[in-house]
């Protein structure tokens, strides 16, 4: 018999261990990992319950009523302007993240500033606005846009003042209301034309309610030149045909000396 013969009889009993070994490793490996994936399966699905929960508890508060916010810190009015909380509304209950609701009928806030932070009656605050002009919308369309705003999570609209809107005509009074942009004339007087609010209700003073009732704050940029890709930057055409030297956006001394600013 060939010496060599029984070691490679033990070798390959050795091997055939070795793979019987490595073989339930494997499985072993491989059962770990399908459990591992359920856990993280299951995971993952409580999660998503969590935050659809989470979502629907935050609608909740957008979509409040307003029986229910009275009792979430809103005072009643005693004066003029008085806020009805709109069905949507930036929630009163988020520590730093202020709804203009929570300061609503309780007199002249105190705004500051401190090199860290916008503070509102000494609180710290955190604004998180969009900008957009009432000037081109209607009231209806103001108003989806805000109900937009606040449930994209915005605390506050800033708004452009259009001097060109508001006294088209020199030596013309100021007119608050907002032009029709259904008319082919340009600046032409509102007029209900879209089963929307009568042009009396549509003015600079409606839109900026209508933001804080939503408890959106208002930052409110008067110009007199706001660009905004309007025409002449809002500043009206009357003003250019009186002074033809004028230059907009330019350091001249008949822009900055400008008896109209």
């Amino acid at each position: 018999m060939d010496p060599l013969l029984p070691a490679a009889e033990g070798d390959t009993t050795n091997e055939r261990q070795y793979l019987i070994k490595h073989r339930d490793h494997r499985l072993l490996q491989s059962g770990s990992r399908r459990i591992m994936c359920g856990v993280i399966a299951m995971f993952v699905a409580g999660l998503l319950i969590l935050l659809s929960n989470g979502i629907l508890f935050f609608n909740n508060n957008t979509s409040a009523s307003l029986d229910s916010t009275i009792e979430t810190g809103i005072a009643p009015c005693k004066g003029s302007p008085c806020f009805t909380p709109s069905k949507i509304h930036v929630p009163l209950t988020s520590p730093g993240f202020p709804s203009f609701l929570q300061y609503a009928h309780r007199g002249q806030l105190h705004v500051s500033y401190d090199k860290r932070s916008l503070k509102i009656n000494d609180d710290r605050v955190f604004f998180l606005g969009g900008s957009m002009h009432p000037a081109r919308a209607t009231r209806q369309t103001w108003n989806l846009a805000l109900d937009e705003a606040v449930q994209n999570g915005l605390n506050l609209i800033t708004i452009y003042v259009m001097w060109s809107d508001h006294q088209p005509v020199k030596n013309k009074g100021i007119d608050w209301t907002f032009p029709d942009w259904s008319s082919p004339v340009m600046n032409a007087a509102c007029r209900n034309t879209v089963d929307d609010v009568s042009c009396e209700d549509w003015n600079l003073a409606t839109a900026m309610q209508s933001a804080a009732e939503r408890g959106l704050f208002v930052h409110l940029r008067i110009g007199p030149y706001d660009c905004a890709e309007y025409s002449y930057g809002g500043i009206p055409e009357w003003l250019l045909v009186e002074n033809p030297n004028m230059r907009l956006r330019r350091p001249n001394f008949e822009w900055l000396e400008s008896k109209y600013q």
